[in-house]
């Protein structure tokens, strides 16, 4: 089931409301947000569209540093980052950063992304192309979605403390 974004937050009013579809300086606010813990999916509705963006794709776009590190600037469509192995991950918390964006933490650790009202759009109405590149890049690389197995026990370790909020 679907809940309220913000709702884990105790009598958050946030929480609870839908925003207002207005236009603020970095773009759009959605008119609704929600995620749903079971199809692992946040799901924002703005005048262009209703959107279902997987936690996986949230996390290989996170516009964070490290990222954007790897593509030399912000996700676009011309360089797809090569985080790889994501497919079974999810969002474990998401927190409004001001008025104009959401910082969501993942359950492999991963934390440092803010999401502006404007990239969620972004990414919404181009997940389709963003995606079919992402994955072309990942077959040119030899890489794959799919989470690789830990080759040994201190690696099952590290990934087991990663997985209970111990890094990035």
């Amino acid at each position: 089931l679907a809940r309220p974004l913000l709702a884990a937050q105790s009598g958050s009013r946030a929480g609870q409301r839908k925003a207002s579809g207005r236009a603020s300086a970095r773009g759009t606010v959605p008119k609704k947000v929600r995620y749903s813990k079971a199809s692992k999916e946040l799901q924002l509705q703005y005048e262009t569209g209703d959107y279902r963006l997987a936690a996986e794709y949230l996390r290989v776009f996170s516009p964070d540093v490290s990222n954007l590190a790897m593509t030399g600037g912000p996700p676009s469509h011309a360089e797809t980052p090569v985080v790889h192995g994501k497919k079974g991950v999810a969002v474990e918390a998401i927190e409004p950063v001001g008025s104009y964006a959401l910082r969501l933490r993942f359950s492999d650790g991963h934390d440092s992304g803010i999401y502006s009202w404007k990239l969620l759009e972004e990414l919404g109405m181009d997940k389709l192309r963003n995606m079919r590149a992402y994955v072309a890049r990942l077959k040119e690389e030899g890489r794959s979605r799919i989470p690789a197995e830990p080759k040994s026990k201190e690696e099952l370790l590290r990934k087991l403390a990663m997985q209970q909020g111990g890094g990035t």
